[in-house]
């Protein structure tokens, strides 16, 4: 598959991270082309592909001229994405959501940051229930308010996907020692470390005021801020420079390694006011430290509380099974050093608890380590490209438009019911004619049994076979020489049952896991198969089995559940 992963530029930040990041494993199985608007800068980080700058940078903030860029990019990527005969298209963040939403290919739009969806509210309500593009979300909280606004019927249009961790690459960057002049200005202090680049959401002032009151009980401590660049950063330095800590606050820059720097800390502070999932925080945890984060919308509580209640919002500070959380800051600007709000007191006061009480910091370092472990990259990988195929299944070919619902009447009428294909190869060759003009995909000499119902997403490969009374619902991939039997039922979705408030048939579906059958599989009679499931090449499913899992090829399953047996050899 050809998929373009479209983003304004590739400068440092958390989008061009993770969008590099899956450019990496898709490539594995795909030919990846990452477009960007802007090409004035080199890219911060690796990536696998092609690079193929559209330059239209944006052209200051006057509303015509920004209007007149926008109709240019969308014309300008339209064009390029045909030419480059993509088949998927991912973007990132609104700057090119928006250009993308109109393309005539599958789309799948990321936001990556919490407020981003509320910024721009009725562009992505139009969105989300007038195109057929996919919302790609980091958090269950933003999925839930998101459903709050549009409702519950397009749960599976947005889908939950976190942020790729490298722990290994993380481990091996740690063993790099940082500059002689940091570790002589570190030298026998406690310090304390955050990560970002210096804009609003961030909020460097009120750790920087928290720490001010921290410092002024524990004068040993030292404040390091890691990276550069963002729309504050003069400002900050300038409130550090006019304070009586300015000496103990220690600006590193600009790096690509920020663990080597961060292994000799001793607590991790994240006090941003809005965040989508905080890759830093993750991060830090990878590199062992105990972590205090503020409550804010909508990462941190997902990653440090084990099953979150998304309705509670932090007041003073919260111990949780992974760090601590803290009551989030209001979004206003203030760089006077002396102006104390509730939450700085606050934020200072679980700094303190870290660095004072040896045994709380042990265990949070314990319990870092310990959950850093969910975001392993295998199951990560196995996400996204479960995303992925879906997405390209769900494409605008394969969803029901209105000439495949009249397809499809004419087909249940008229074709549908004529005899088993083994009694009549009219019937069989009738059935194929409007069968082949529904589904996404289908192969050669495919044989759609007496009765069978399928959707759209349905793809089918040559010489296969979908059974008498087959029931196939959603995104499903059957390779070549697949033979089915009678009254299969293959599912894709299945609804909601996490609230126990008002009735699940009100909740709306789970988000959509597609199915893959291999090729030459035998599928006997009656066979359940339950969403997500990949069967390998050359299986045979017993009659009756409830296949729950993924089977390798060539096994032969049985049961229920469904459980392999034996080889095939």
């Amino acid at each position: 598959m050809n998929i373009g992963l479209l983003i304004y530029d590739l400068r440092s930040g958390g989008a061009e991270r993770v969008l590099c990041k899956w450019s990496d494993l898709l490539s594995e199985e795909n030919n990846i082309t990452i477009y960007t608007f802007d090409g004035q800068a080199d890219p911060e980080y690796s990536y696998s592909g092609k690079l193929s700058v559209l330059d239209l940078p944006s052209r200051g903030k006057n509303k015509v001229k920004q209007m007149l860029t926008l109709v240019k990019r969308y014309l300008r990527l339209r064009k390029q994405i045909k030419q480059d005969n993509i088949d998927l298209l991912v973007s990132f963040c609104s700057t090119a959501n928006f250009p993308a939403m109109f393309q005539s290919v599958p789309r799948i739009a990321s936001i990556r940051l919490y407020s981003e969806y509320f910024s721009y509210r009725k562009i992505y309500r139009f969105l989300i229930k007038h195109t057929h593009t996919t919302l790609a979300v980091q958090t269950n909280r933003l999925k839930n308010d998101i459903l709050l606004d549009v409702g519950e019927k397009y749960s599976s249009k947005i889908h939950v996907i976190g942020n790729p961790l490298d722990t290994e690459l993380i481990k091996e960057k740690m063993k790099e020692e940082p500059e002689e002049d940091f570790l002589e200005r570190i030298r026998g202090k406690k310090v304390i470390c955050f990560t970002a680049s210096f804009k609003t959401a961030k909020n460097h002032w009120n750790l920087i005021k928290s720490f001010n009151l921290l410092h002024k009980e524990m004068p040993e401590t030292v404040l390091v801020l890691i990276g550069g660049q963002g729309e504050l950063e003069e400002k900050t330095r300038r409130m550090v420079d006019d304070s009586p800590i300015k000496d103990s606050v220690v600006f590193i820059g600009k790096t690509t390694n920020p663990f080597k720097y961060e292994k000799y800390a001793d607590v991790f502070v994240l006090p941003s006011i809005t965040e989508g999932i905080p890759n830093v925080l993750i991060e830090a945890m990878t590199v062992g430290l105990p972590v205090i984060s503020t409550d804010c919308p909508s990462g941190p509580r997902e990653i440090l509380l084990e099953n979150p209640d998304m309705n509670v919002t932090t007041e003073g500070i919260e111990r949780a099974e992974y760090g601590l959380l803290v009551e989030p800051f209001p979004n206003v600007l203030d760089f006077d050093i002396n102006h104390i709000a509730k939450q700085n007191t606050v934020l200072y006061t679980a700094m303190k608890a870290l660095l004072s009480d040896k045994k709380l910091n042990d265990y949070y370092r314990h319990q870092a380590n310990y959950r850093t472990q969910k975001y392993d990259m295998t199951a990560y990988k196995k996400e996204l490209y479960g995303l992925i195929k879906n997405e390209k299944i769900l494409g605008e070919d394969t969803v029901w438009t209105k000439k495949k619902k009249i397809l499809y009447s004419i087909y249940f009428m008229c074709a549908s019911w004529f005899p088993i294909s083994s009694h009549s190869k009219i019937a069989q060759k009738w059935r194929y004619f409007w069968a082949s003009r529904i589904v996404g995909k289908c192969g050669k000499n495919v044989n759609f049994e007496r009765f069978c119902s399928f959707t759209p997403g349905l793809s089918v490969g040559d010489n296969s076979g979908i059974g008498i009374r087959a029931c196939i619902n959603g995104p499903v991939t059957i390779g070549t020489d697949v033979m089915m039997g009678q009254d299969v039922i293959i599912y894709t979705t299945r609804h909601n049952d996490d609230r126990i408030d008002i009735p699940m048939r009100e909740q709306g579906m789970a988000d959509v896991m597609p199915v893959s059958i291999g090729n030459d599989v035998w599928i006997g009679g009656r066979v359940i198969i339950l969403p997500g499931v990949t069967i390998g090449d050359g299986c045979i499913i017993g009659a009756g089995a409830v296949v729950t899992k993924d089977i390798p090829p060539y096994s032969v399953a049985v049961g229920v559940p469904a459980k392999v047996v034996r080889e095939r050899k």
